[in-house]
């Protein structure tokens, strides 16, 4: 697997964990501190994997952008 497909993968299953968050906290089966510890051991975890919580900070402000941005195109195109 290439490392340009294993982001693509990566960014997958975030984006279905996304999703199940998001309905989950819509349907108030959890709260936003049960999100937010989730987040935090995940950060650990890739720490302990030898990743760089720095750069997947600095990618998922990319990727909630590119969400919005997104959302604002296709709430312009709707009206």
């Amino acid at each position: 697997m290439t490392d340009e497909e294993r982001v693509e993968k990566i960014n997958f299953a975030a984006a279905g964990h996304l999703q199940d968050w998001l309905l989950q906290i819509e349907n108030e089966e959890v709260t936003s501190d049960d999100l937010l510890g989730a987040v935090y051991g995940g950060m650990i975890a890739s720490i302990l994997l030898g990743y760089s919580p720095e750069n997947m900070v600095e990618d998922a402000k990319i990727g909630a952008q590119k969400i919005i941005d997104f959302s604002d195109e296709h709430e312009n195109e709707q009206s």
